[in-house]
């Protein structure tokens, strides 16, 4: 089960991360 919860933790961490990337170059 915490395999489990940790795969979602990262996933949603690199998500985030993407996205934020995403928008900051976008504002650029």
């Amino acid at each position: 089960m915490s395999d489990l919860v940790q795969d979602v933790v990262s996933l949603v961490c690199m998500s985030t991360f993407l996205v934020s990337m995403a928008i900051w170059i976008g504002a650029m």
